[in-house]
C-alpha cells in the first residue's frame, strides 16, 4: 500500500487516526495502534513480505543488544556492527538483484521461472539505512540499545515514513515514543500538510509522469523510426525536473503531516532546491535525510586527519554508496560519479562564483541536476544518450513539431502550476496576506481551507478514475 491509494485514503488512515485518539488514555497503546497499522500498511498488497520484515525487525534488535553487551564486557563491537552491516547490504541486494538473477537464470526462450516475488518490497532502501544507523548509533554510543522490540520495529516501519521517507535518528524517535504532545491544532496542521503532499503528487507529479514516461520512450527508439522534436524534448526535461521535486516533496509532506497527527516531528527532507546556485547548495536541499546518512555514517567514520586525497577518496566513496543505494544499475553509479565530478570541480575551480548573477548561477545549478535526472530515470545508458542527442538536436530531429504543442495544450496546467509552485511566489503571498489585518488573516484562512477540500476531492477523483 502506499500513502497515496484510494485504499489508505478512504480506509486505512481514517480507522487508524480514529483508533489511535480512541486510546488516548494509553501511550503504550497507543503505539501499538501505531505499529500494528504499520504492519497492515506493509503487508497490504505483498504479504508475503510480512514474515521478512519481522525477521527483519527482530535481527536489528538482536544486534543492537548484542553489540551493548559487547560493549559492556569490554569489547568494541565492531565485529558484530559489521555483521550489522554486512547483512542488511546483503539483503538489500538479494531484493534488488532478484528479477535480474532470475531474468537470465529463465530466459524467456526457454523454461519457465520458478513463481517466486521479484517485485522489491515498499521502503527497502529507507528500510535498510534505518536498521545499520540503529546498530552503528549503538556502536558509536549515541544512544543505548532498545531493550523493547516493538519500539525498535516501530522506528524501522512506521508507516508514515516508510515508502519515502525521511530517515530518522533512534534516540529522537525513541524520545517521541513516550513524550509527545497532541493537541488540535497540531491535528490541522498535520492534516493539512498531508493534502497539499498528496495534491503533489496526485495532481503534479502523477500527471507529469505520463508526459515523462511517453517522451522517454519515444528518444528511447531508433531515430530513423522516431524523431522527437528538440522543443519537445526540453519540455519533457522540465517535466521530468519537476515531477522528481513533486514526487519527493509530496510524499516527505505527506509523511512529515501524518507524523504530525500521531503526535511526531519528522524532519525536513526537502528545502526550496530549485532556488540553490550551486550544486553543493541544491544537495543541502534535496534529499536532506538521505545523503546526510551517508555524511554521518560513511563520510563522519572515514578517518582523513585533513589529509585532501582521503577527503576526496571519502566524497566519491559516500556517492558511489549514493548511487548505488538507489539502485543497482550503471545508470545510478554513473549518476554518483557525475554529482561527485560537479562537486570536486566547484570545490576546485570556484567556477561557480565566476558566474554572474543569481538567475544565471540557478540555470547552471538545474541543468546540472536536470542531467543527473535524466540518468536516474533511463532504464540504460544508452537510453540516456538517446535522451541526450535528442535534446541537442544530434539526432536529425526537427527543433519544432505540432506534437510539441499538442503536448503544452494537453499538459499546461501541471506544467505551469509545477513552474508556479517552486518559485517564491506561492511563499510570498501567504507571508504578505498574513501581514494583513485580521479580517484578511480570516478570509485567507477560509479560503486555504476550502482550497485544501478542494484539492482532496480532486485527488480522490483522480485516483478513482
Amino acid at each position: 500500500m502506499e500513502t497515496s491509494s484510494l485504499a489508505f485514503l478512504v480506509y486505512g488512515l481514517p480507522a487508524c487516526i480514529v483508533l489511535y485518539y480512541l486510546c488516548f488514555f494509553s501511550r503504550p497503546l497507543q503505539n501499538g495502534v501505531l505499529l500494528l497499522a504499520s504492519l497492515v500498511f506493509y503487508a497490504f498488497g505483498q504479504t508475503v513480505y510480512l514474515p521478512v520484515l519481522a525477521i527483519w525487525i527482530l535481527w536489528s534488535w538482536v544486534l543492537g543488544l548484542w553489540i551493548d553487551r559487547r560493549k559492556a564486557r569490554g569489547h568494541s563491537g565492531s565485529g558484530v556492527t559489521g555483521l550489522a552491516v554486512v547483512t542488511n547490504v546483503l539483503l538489500l541486494a538479494l531484493f534488488r538483484l532478484a528479477g535480474p538473477l532470475l531474468a537470465l537464470a529463465y530466459p524467456s526462450a526457454g523454461g519457465s521461472a520458478p513463481a517466486l516475488p521479484t517485485a522489491v518490497p515498499l521502503g527497502l532502501a529507507f528500510f535498510t539505512l534505518q536498521s545499520v544507523g540503529y546498530c552503528l548509533d549503538v556502536y558509536r554510543g549515541d544512544t543505548p540499545a532498545e531493550r523493547n522490540p516493538f519500539y525498535v520495529g516501530l522506528h524501522l516501519a512506521f508507516f508514515p515514513k516508510l515508502a519515502g521517507g525521511p530517515l530518522t535518528d533512534f534516540a529522537e524517535f525513541r524520545r517521541q515514543l513516550t513524550r509527545r504532545t497532541h493537541s488540535a491544532e497540531q491535528l490541522s496542521r498535520g492534516l493539512c500538510r498531508f493534502v497539499l503532499g498528496l495534491s503533489k503528487k496526485i495532481l503534479l507529479a502523477g500527471q507529469l509522469a505520463y508526459l515523462v514516461d511517453f517522451l522517454f520512450n519515444q528518444t528511447s527508439m531508433d531515430n530513423t523510426v522516431v524523431q522527437v522534436p528538440v522543443l519537445l524534448v526540453w519540455l519533457g526535461l522540465l517535466a521530468l525536473c519537476l515531477q522528481f521535486y513533486y514526487e519527493l516533496s509530496g510524499y516527505a509532506d505527506m509523511a512529515i503531516g501524518l507524523g504530525l497527527v500521531f503526535g511526531f516531528t519528522l524532519p525536513e527532507q526537502v528545502r526550496a532546491p530549485f532556488q540553490a546556485d550551486s550544486l553543493a547548495d541544491f544537495w543541502r536541499r534535496w534529499e536532506i535525510t538521505g545523503l546526510g546518512w551517508f555524511r554521518k555514517y560513511l563520510y563522519g567514520s572515514i578517518p582523513r586527519q585533513e589529509n585532501p586525497d582521503m577527503v576526496i577518496c571519502s566524497l566519491a566513496l559516500v556517492w558511489l554508496c549514493f548511487g548505488l543505494w538507489h539502485g543497482f544499475e550503471w545508470t545510478f553509479l554513473v549518476w554518483g560519479v557525475w554529482n561527485f565530478a560537479v562537486l570536486l570541480s566547484e570545490n576546485s575551480f570556484r567556477h561557480v562564483a565566476r558566474i554572474p548573477g543569481g538567475a544565471l548561477r540557478r540555470v547552471y545549478t538545474l541543468l546540472t541536476v536536470a542531467v543527473g535526472f535524466v540518468l536516474l530515470k533511463s532504464p540504460t545508458l544508452y537510453h540516456a544518450g538517446q535522451f541526450f542527442i535528442d535534446l541537442l538536436g544530434f539526432g536529425n530531429n526537427a527543433f519544432s513539431s505540432d506534437f510539441f504543442y499538442a503536448a503544452l495544450r494537453e499538459y499546461w496546467a501541471p506544467l505551469f502550476f509545477g513552474v508556479l509552485f517552486v518559485t517564491p511566489v506561492a511563499a510570498r503571498l501567504s507571508a504578505f496576506l498574513g501581514r494583513r489585518g485580521r479580517v484578511w488573516r480570516c478570509v485567507a484562512a477560509i479560503g486555504y481551507a476550502a482550497a485544501l477540500a478542494a484539492l482532496l476531492v480532486l485527488c480522490l477523483a483522480f485516483l478513482a478514475r
